[in-house]
Protein backbone atom coordinates (compact mmCIF):
# COMPACT_ATOMS: atom_id res chain seq x y z
CA UNK A 1 0.00 0.00 0.00
CA UNK A 2 1.01 3.85 -0.74
CA UNK A 3 0.54 4.77 2.31
CA UNK A 4 0.52 3.42 5.99
CA UNK A 5 -2.18 2.84 8.03
CA UNK A 6 -1.50 5.02 10.19
CA UNK A 7 -1.70 8.07 7.44
CA UNK A 8 -4.48 6.10 5.43
CA UNK A 9 -6.84 6.22 8.98
CA UNK A 10 -5.84 9.82 8.94
CA UNK A 11 -7.40 10.49 5.30
CA UNK A 12 -10.46 9.10 6.47
CA UNK A 13 -10.57 11.27 9.46
CA UNK A 14 -9.95 14.34 7.70
CA UNK A 15 -12.62 13.78 5.07
CA UNK A 16 -15.61 15.99 5.29
CA UNK A 17 -13.33 18.11 7.36
CA UNK A 18 -10.84 21.53 6.10
CA UNK A 19 -7.85 19.33 7.03
CA UNK A 20 -8.28 16.63 4.25
CA UNK A 21 -5.96 18.89 1.61
CA UNK A 22 -3.36 18.96 3.73
CA UNK A 23 -3.49 15.32 5.31
CA UNK A 24 -4.09 14.10 1.62
CA UNK A 25 -0.96 16.44 0.37
CA UNK A 26 0.68 14.88 2.62
CA UNK A 27 0.61 11.12 1.36
CA UNK A 28 1.13 12.27 -1.95
CA UNK A 29 4.42 14.06 -1.22
CA UNK A 30 5.99 10.88 0.93
CA UNK A 31 4.90 8.34 -1.59
CA UNK A 32 6.24 9.97 -5.04
CA UNK A 33 7.43 13.65 -4.13
CA UNK A 34 4.34 15.92 -4.74
CA UNK A 35 4.38 19.38 -3.97
CA UNK A 36 0.81 20.29 -4.77
CA UNK A 37 -2.41 18.74 -5.29
CA UNK A 38 -5.65 19.95 -6.35
CA UNK A 39 -9.40 18.04 -6.46
CA UNK A 40 -12.03 19.28 -8.04
CA UNK A 41 -15.41 18.01 -9.42
CA UNK A 42 -17.69 19.18 -12.16
CA UNK A 43 -21.71 19.83 -12.11
CA UNK A 44 -24.04 19.24 -14.82
CA UNK A 45 -23.68 22.60 -16.02
CA UNK A 46 -20.02 21.87 -16.43
CA UNK A 47 -18.65 24.15 -12.99
CA UNK A 48 -15.74 23.25 -11.44
CA UNK A 49 -16.68 23.34 -7.16
CA UNK A 50 -12.81 23.07 -5.61
CA UNK A 51 -12.98 19.90 -2.99
CA UNK A 52 -9.52 19.78 -2.36
CA UNK A 53 -6.35 21.90 -2.28
CA UNK A 54 -2.56 22.72 -0.85
CA UNK A 55 0.51 22.96 -1.41
CA UNK A 56 4.00 24.16 -0.38
CA UNK A 57 4.59 27.10 -2.67
CA UNK A 58 2.48 30.23 -2.41
CA UNK A 59 -1.36 30.27 -2.29
CA UNK A 60 -2.75 26.79 -3.49
CA UNK A 61 -6.22 27.97 -2.76
CA UNK A 62 -6.32 31.11 -4.76
CA UNK A 63 -4.06 29.01 -8.02
CA UNK A 64 -7.00 26.49 -7.74
CA UNK A 65 -9.68 29.78 -7.33
CA UNK A 66 -8.42 30.86 -11.16
CA UNK A 67 -8.53 27.62 -12.52
CA UNK A 68 -11.85 27.15 -11.44
CA UNK A 69 -13.04 30.42 -12.83
CA UNK A 70 -10.83 31.26 -16.06
CA UNK A 71 -8.13 28.78 -16.46
CA UNK A 72 -10.34 24.60 -16.87
CA UNK A 73 -11.08 25.37 -20.25
CA UNK A 74 -7.86 26.32 -21.52
CA UNK A 75 -6.44 23.16 -19.86
CA UNK A 76 -5.15 20.50 -22.68
CA UNK A 77 -6.43 17.95 -19.64
CA UNK A 78 -9.67 19.48 -19.46
CA UNK A 79 -11.38 16.72 -21.67
CA UNK A 80 -10.81 14.36 -18.85
CA UNK A 81 -13.01 15.92 -16.31
CA UNK A 82 -15.83 15.09 -18.60
CA UNK A 83 -14.98 11.25 -19.06
CA UNK A 84 -17.67 9.05 -17.65
CA UNK A 85 -16.40 5.85 -17.67
CA UNK A 86 -16.17 3.51 -15.30
CA UNK A 87 -12.45 3.11 -14.87
CA UNK A 88 -9.65 5.68 -13.68
CA UNK A 89 -7.93 7.73 -16.22
CA UNK A 90 -4.88 9.19 -15.96
CA UNK A 91 -2.92 12.00 -17.89
CA UNK A 92 0.67 13.24 -17.72
CA UNK A 93 1.25 16.79 -18.80
CA UNK A 94 4.38 18.73 -18.82
CA UNK A 95 4.45 22.75 -18.46
CA UNK A 96 5.93 23.34 -21.77
CA UNK A 97 2.60 22.14 -23.25
CA UNK A 98 0.61 24.72 -21.74
CA UNK A 99 0.34 26.93 -24.38
CA UNK A 100 -1.90 29.50 -23.04
CA UNK A 101 0.73 32.31 -21.34
CA UNK A 102 -1.30 33.43 -18.61
CA UNK A 103 -2.53 30.11 -17.31
CA UNK A 104 0.68 28.66 -17.52
CA UNK A 105 2.75 32.22 -15.74
CA UNK A 106 -0.19 31.67 -13.12
CA UNK A 107 -0.39 27.93 -12.69
CA UNK A 108 3.25 26.78 -13.75
CA UNK A 109 5.85 28.90 -13.81
CA UNK A 110 5.01 31.14 -10.69
CA UNK A 111 5.19 27.89 -8.35
CA UNK A 112 7.44 26.38 -10.32
CA UNK A 113 6.04 23.52 -11.39
CA UNK A 114 7.45 21.13 -13.96
CA UNK A 115 4.93 18.65 -14.49
CA UNK A 116 0.59 17.84 -13.59
CA UNK A 117 -0.32 14.10 -13.04
CA UNK A 118 -3.86 14.39 -13.27
CA UNK A 119 -6.17 11.00 -12.62
CA UNK A 120 -10.27 11.07 -13.31
CA UNK A 121 -12.94 9.47 -12.30
CA UNK A 122 -17.04 9.43 -13.04
CA UNK A 123 -18.70 8.45 -9.53
CA UNK A 124 -22.57 9.13 -8.76
CA UNK A 125 -22.96 11.74 -11.45
CA UNK A 126 -20.34 13.63 -10.62
CA UNK A 127 -16.94 13.97 -12.79
CA UNK A 128 -13.87 13.99 -10.04
CA UNK A 129 -10.39 15.02 -10.91
CA UNK A 130 -7.54 14.51 -8.76
CA UNK A 131 -4.16 16.73 -9.98
CA UNK A 132 -0.57 15.96 -8.50
CA UNK A 133 1.93 18.71 -9.52
CA UNK A 134 5.69 18.67 -9.18
CA UNK A 135 8.47 20.44 -9.88
CA UNK A 136 10.94 18.29 -10.53
CA UNK A 137 9.88 14.95 -12.95
CA UNK A 138 10.54 12.11 -11.09
CA UNK A 139 10.97 8.76 -12.36
CA UNK A 140 7.86 6.31 -14.61
CA UNK A 141 7.55 4.33 -11.69
CA UNK A 142 6.11 6.81 -9.42
CA UNK A 143 3.18 7.14 -11.48
CA UNK A 144 2.02 3.36 -10.05
CA UNK A 145 2.49 4.99 -6.88
CA UNK A 146 0.34 8.18 -7.41
CA UNK A 147 -2.20 6.10 -9.28
CA UNK A 148 -3.05 3.49 -6.25
CA UNK A 149 -3.03 6.87 -3.63
CA UNK A 150 -5.74 8.61 -6.32
CA UNK A 151 -7.35 4.71 -6.58
CA UNK A 152 -7.82 5.41 -2.19
CA UNK A 153 -8.56 9.24 -2.59
CA UNK A 154 -11.49 9.36 -4.69
CA UNK A 155 -13.76 8.15 -2.46
CA UNK A 156 -12.81 9.32 -0.19
CA UNK A 157 -13.27 12.85 -2.26
CA UNK A 158 -16.82 11.73 -2.88
CA UNK A 159 -17.30 11.31 0.93
CA UNK A 160 -15.91 14.68 1.38
CA UNK A 161 -18.28 16.38 -1.05
CA UNK A 162 -21.18 14.52 0.09
CA UNK A 163 -20.54 15.75 3.80
CA UNK A 164 -19.70 19.41 3.30
CA UNK A 165 -22.61 20.00 0.72
CA UNK A 166 -25.53 18.41 1.25
CA UNK A 167 -28.54 20.68 0.50
CA UNK A 168 -30.56 19.57 3.38
CA UNK A 169 -28.27 19.00 6.55
CA UNK A 170 -24.72 20.35 6.96
CA UNK A 171 -23.33 18.66 9.87
CA UNK A 172 -19.81 19.51 9.05
CA UNK A 173 -20.27 22.95 8.23
CA UNK A 174 -22.79 23.18 11.48
CA UNK A 175 -19.98 21.69 13.25
CA UNK A 176 -17.40 23.75 12.12
CA UNK A 177 -19.38 26.95 12.30
CA UNK A 178 -19.75 26.15 16.37
CA UNK A 179 -15.71 25.64 16.64
CA UNK A 180 -15.70 29.11 15.08
CA UNK A 181 -18.41 30.38 17.33
CA UNK A 182 -16.07 29.22 20.79
CA UNK A 183 -12.66 30.08 19.04
CA UNK A 184 -13.23 33.46 17.45
CA UNK A 185 -16.28 35.12 19.28
CA UNK A 186 -16.15 38.43 17.83
CA UNK A 187 -17.28 37.26 14.86
CA UNK A 188 -20.53 37.93 12.84
CA UNK A 189 -22.62 35.20 11.88
CA UNK A 190 -22.09 35.69 8.09
CA UNK A 191 -18.07 35.85 8.63
CA UNK A 192 -18.60 32.52 10.27
CA UNK A 193 -20.68 31.35 7.91
CA UNK A 194 -18.62 32.02 5.01
CA UNK A 195 -15.18 30.76 6.96
CA UNK A 196 -17.02 27.65 7.81
CA UNK A 197 -17.69 26.73 4.36
CA UNK A 198 -13.93 28.14 3.48
CA UNK A 199 -12.50 25.47 5.65
CA UNK A 200 -14.49 22.67 3.97
CA UNK A 201 -12.63 23.69 0.85
CA UNK A 202 -15.50 25.60 -1.13
CA UNK A 203 -14.09 28.38 -3.58
CA UNK A 204 -15.69 31.67 -3.09
CA UNK A 205 -17.93 30.88 -6.13
CA UNK A 206 -19.23 28.28 -4.53
CA UNK A 207 -19.91 29.69 -1.20
CA UNK A 208 -21.64 32.91 -2.61
CA UNK A 209 -23.66 30.30 -4.39
CA UNK A 210 -24.84 28.24 -1.06
CA UNK A 211 -25.35 31.78 0.84
CA UNK A 212 -26.90 33.59 -2.00
CA UNK A 213 -24.45 36.76 -2.31
CA UNK A 214 -22.08 37.66 -4.94
CA UNK A 215 -18.19 36.18 -4.97
CA UNK A 216 -17.25 39.65 -3.77
CA UNK A 217 -19.30 39.40 -0.65
CA UNK A 218 -18.16 36.49 0.27
CA UNK A 219 -14.15 37.63 -0.13
CA UNK A 220 -15.27 40.91 1.55
CA UNK A 221 -16.56 38.91 4.80
CA UNK A 222 -13.68 36.14 4.54
CA UNK A 223 -10.67 39.42 4.55
CA UNK A 224 -12.64 41.24 7.30
CA UNK A 225 -12.25 38.20 9.47
CA UNK A 226 -9.01 37.06 9.01
CA UNK A 227 -8.14 40.74 10.07
CA UNK A 228 -9.89 40.77 12.99
CA UNK A 229 -7.71 37.83 14.35
CA UNK A 230 -4.73 38.70 12.47
CA UNK A 231 -5.26 35.45 10.76
CA UNK A 232 -3.17 35.06 7.05
CA UNK A 233 -5.00 32.25 5.62
CA UNK A 234 -7.72 29.04 6.22
CA UNK A 235 -4.90 27.25 7.70
CA UNK A 236 -4.01 29.62 10.56
CA UNK A 237 -7.51 29.52 11.16
CA UNK A 238 -8.72 26.10 10.88
CA UNK A 239 -5.31 25.22 13.36
CA UNK A 240 -6.66 26.81 16.25
CA UNK A 241 -9.81 25.25 16.19
CA UNK A 242 -8.41 21.75 16.04
CA UNK A 243 -5.86 22.12 18.58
Amino acid sequence: MVVGSVLYEALIDATGTGALADVLLSAADQAAGVDEIFGYWLDERGRVFVIVSSGHVGSSQSRADRYASQYHALDPLAGMAHYHGKDMRMARLAASDVHHSAYRRECYDHPGFAEKIAFARARGGRNFVLNFYRRKEQPVGSLDTLSELAELAFPLLRKHVDLARDDTDLPIVAKLEQRLTNTYPLLSRREREVCARTLTGMTAEAIGIDLSVSETTVLTYRRRAYERYNLSNSQEMLGRILF
